[in-house]
């Protein structure tokens, strides 16, 4: 029985997924930030289904048509420049755009910073992250960085220098500020 639940939620997942990136960013209303992080559950006695058991395994199918909802986000954004509070397209920071990516395109709902992202889903080894896990740096005393693992070394980020861009883990600056990879689909 669990087996067919298990294959019924990953059909679901998949379905969900090879329609989101359909959608232009313009016909999708804007995000509204609550600075309340969503625990995925509304204070009834419903229990999320998914902290009771892990998610089953992703087909490889699964994570093509996330990286392909990732790539589709880059196209939309490719270009907005980076703005420390913003949450638009004339300026985004980093955890503002992964906010609005993983609410327009994937239709899950994430807190709005960075700090929060990090308590957000499962921990995930740097060796295993996949397309839609979430990375996470320190790029200063106090400060964190996060991005969208687009495959196995490339992630999609609102960069301080250079706005949304697509960067490689290998890079030297990223390899030793990474501090973890976190799975939230």
């Amino acid at each position: 029985m669990k087996d067919r639940h298990k294959w019924i939620i990953l059909s679901l997942f998949v379905i969900i997924l090879a329609g989101c990136g359909t959608a232009k960013r313009a016909s999708v209303p804007p995000v509204a930030t609550t600075g309340s992080p969503s625990s995925g559950t509304d204070g009834a006695s419903e229990t999320n289904a998914s902290e009771l058991v892990p998610p089953p395994a992703m087909h490889v199918a699964g994570y093509k048509a996330v990286e392909g909802t990732l790539v589709q986000a880059f196209q939309d954004w490719q270009g907005t420049p980076y703005e420390w509070g913003g949450a638009t397209i004339n300026g985004v920071d980093c955890s503002a755009f992964v906010q609005i990516v993983f609410n327009q395109y994937f239709g899950v709902e994430l807190p709005r910073t960075t700090r929060k992202l990090l308590y957000q889903g499962q921990q995930v080894r740097r060796n295993s992250l996949q397309p839609g896990d979430l990375v996470f740096f320190k790029t200063g005393r106090k400060m964190l960085h996060v991005g969208i693992i687009m495959d196995q070394q490339q992630f999609l980020h609102a960069s301080t220098s250079q706005g949304v861009i697509i960067s490689s883990l290998d890079e030297r600056y990223w390899r030793s500020r990474y501090i973890a990879g976190k799975r939230v689909l």
